[in-house]
C-alpha cells in the first residue's frame, strides 16, 4: 500500500513478470486493492470486477486504504504473526 500512495506500484511487481505489460499488471494491482478497502460498503461487487479485468478502456476507481495497514507492532511489546497456506490440487477421476 506503502508503495501505492507514493506512485510506486511497479516496485512491487515480480522481476519475473517485467516483460508482461507493465500497465495490465498495475491494473491488477488496483483492482486487487479496491477488493480489500478497509470499509467493505466501498470494496466492489464481483460483477464489477469481472468487467475491469476484461476491459482495457475503462476506468477503474482510486482505491482507498486496505484494511491490513495498521501496524502489528505496539510501542511497549512486539508481537509475531504466523501464517500457513494450504493449496489443495483437485482432478478428476
Amino acid at each position: 500500500w506503502k508503495r501505492w500512495v507514493e506512485g510506486k506500484p511497479e516496485t512491487i511487481i515480480d522481476p519475473i513478470l517485467a516483460e508482461d505489460p507493465r500497465n495490465e499488471i498495475i491494473k491488477l494491482i488496483q483492482i486487487g486493492f479496491l477488493c480489500v478497502q478497509e470499509n467493505p460498503a466501498k470494496r466492489p461487487a464481483m460483477s464489477s470486477v469481472i468487467v475491469w479485468f476484461g476491459s482495457e478502456t475503462i476506468i477503474i476507481p482510486l482505491p482507498n486504504a486496505p484494511a491490513f495497514t495498521g501496524s502489528l507492532q505496539s510501542q511497549s511489546k512486539s508481537s509475531t504473526m504466523s501464517m500457513s497456506i494450504v493449496f489443495t490440487e483437485l482432478s478428476s477421476r
